[in-house]
């Protein structure tokens, strides 16, 4: 007798705002120069300049932190400093983002910011060259023994809510309050710091208003604190995710190829089913189901590690070092009534016939579905779950602004509280047992989570299968222990 079994591979899309539209805000300002160069994009082109301290000549102690991203002269006999100016009020909002940190002042601070000013006492002699300045600086006094440095600061707001900026490119800010780094969507946040020999004799560093933080450590050696902030990019290596019906998540930095694989489905009374919110792109019918990817066939990229947490993606050459492997096979209608299976471009690791489709998986296992995790939020993207129904959580940005955490039930901070269950069939033939979790419906196989806007749902994928030799049923989706009689 043949026995009617649901084999369920769902897809959870949990969505965030994306940061393609995010545009520097209006008004005139300035912020350190990165030795990258300036953040220019499409709507901002920044002005450069510099200003040159001569520090202290008797046993000078300048000090910068290890990690260092600014170009410029640093030596015991002075420090150069670069700056990015904007001179021009076009741009994005009158408004910036509520947090803690500071930007150059260049004519009037924005309306929810403070202003202040920090005042270098430099080394006046003639051992060493004088103080210098060349090209657009951020408002001040810049003579041949002293430099003030005015300030606009964003004095409220959570330093951990992560705030919306450009992260298309690398670009400081400075710190206000404390030596703790504003966070910012999208963004790896690295702590540096100057501290600057300054005039011994007659001391009169001096600050005032709000400014960064840094000179009340030692006022008469002045030191700053700056972020620097660099765009999260897709980890090195090559993989797999599949892809959303916006495309493949492509950047600056990644060109993910596309390929598909095109399931056959059962023939007779087919159950082929997918949920009414659906963000996959492809053929879907009672004949078969079209599956798209997005490749990345290239190993450039960031770290060679995936953030630690509990998802997978596709297998593309040898899996992340912090990640397993494992596979998912399906048993693919046979006969000639409909087109059998067939695909094209560049696929995930696995095999592709006319009447079974394999394919590997890399699953990171460890860590805390809990503890969000960032990857690029420049475009929708999918990932996989692993062990359970439950998305790995991922921080998103609203248009607002707000932090909020995307939970596996729907629910999330200052986002929608709307969950869709949304369920998508595969309708196969011969399919077998996967020990990976159990829906309403039957077995599942494999569980994904994708981001794609402010609206956070579920997709599933589920096969109704035909068991006819119980002897054939096998496990075929182990992400810890690979079957060893494998495709």
């Amino acid at each position: 007798m043949k026995v009617k079994v649901i084999i369920a591979l769902l897809f959870a899309l949990c969505a965030g705002i994306t940061h393609a539209e995010v545009t520097w805000p209006s008004g005139t300002y300035g912020l350190p120069m990165p030795v990258s160069g300036c953040p220019d994009d499409e709507t901002v082109s920044w002005k450069k300049g510099w200003t040159y301290h001569d520090t202290e000549d008797d046993n000078n102690q300048n000090q910068r932190s290890e990690v260092y991203h600014m170009p410029g002269n640093f030596s015991k006999h002075g420090i150069q400093q670069k700056f990015c100016i904007k001179d021009t009020p076009k741009g994005g909002s009158e408004f910036w983002p509520e947090g803690k940190y500071c930007i150059y002042k260049k004519g009037v601070c924005p309306a929810n910011m403070k202003d202040g000013y920090v005042r270098w006492d430099d080394e006046q002699s003639e051992i060493d060259l004088n103080d210098k300045h060349q090209g657009d600086l951020p408002d001040g006094v810049y003579d041949k023994s002293h430099t003030t440095i005015n300030y606009c600061c964003s004095t409220k707001g959570n330093v951990n809510n992560p705030i919306q900026l450009p992260a298309l490119k690398p670009f400081y800010l400075l710190t206000y309050g404390s030596a703790q780094c504003q966070k910012v969507s999208g963004t790896k946040v690295t702590s540096e710091f100057i501290k600057f020999d300054d005039d011994d004799e007659g001391n009169t560093d001096y600050a005032d208003g709000a400014h960064p933080y840094g000179p009340s450590e030692d006022p008469f050696n002045l030191k700053i604190y700056y972020c620097y902030y660099e765009p999260v990019t897709w980890p090195s290596g090559t993989y797999g995710l599949p892809m959303p019906v916006s495309g493949c998540p492509d950047d600056e930095t990644v060109s993910w190829k596309k390929g598909w694989t095109y399931h056959d489905t059962e023939d007779d009374n087919n159950q082929n089913q997918r949920s009414e919110v659906y963000h996959m792109p492809g053929n879907f019918s009672k004949h078969g189901i079209q599956q798209k990817f997005c490749i990345k066939d290239t190993p450039k990229g960031g770290s060679e590690f995936w953030p630690e947490g509990k998802y997978c993606i596709y297998k593309k050459g040898v899996c992340p070092a912090n990640m397993k492997d494992g596979y998912v096979r399906w048993d693919d209608e046979q006969s000639e009534i409909d087109l059998n299976d067939k695909h094209q471009g560049d696929l995930p690791d696995g095999v592709y016939d006319k009447s079974h489709t394999t394919i590997n998986y890399c699953c990171s296992t460890k860590g805390n579905v809990n503890n969000p995790i960032q990857l690029p939020a420049l475009k929708p993207f999918y990932l996989l779950t692993y062990g359970s129904a439950q998305c790995q959580k991922l921080i998103v940005i609203d248009d607002a602004g707000d932090r909020s955490l995307l939970h596996d039930d729907g629910s999330s901070v200052d986002v929608n509280d709307g969950y869709d269950d949304d369920f998508f069939f595969y309708d196969n033939e011969e399919g077998y047992e996967v020990p990976t979790g159990k829906s309403s419906s039957g077995f599942a196989v494999a569980i994904g989570c994708g981001v794609a806007g402010a609206i956070v749902g579920t997709a599933s994928i589920a096969f109704a299968t035909k068991r006819i030799l119980a002897h054939k049923a096998r496990a075929v989706y182990d992400a810890v222990d690979p079957q060893p009689d494998g495709p």
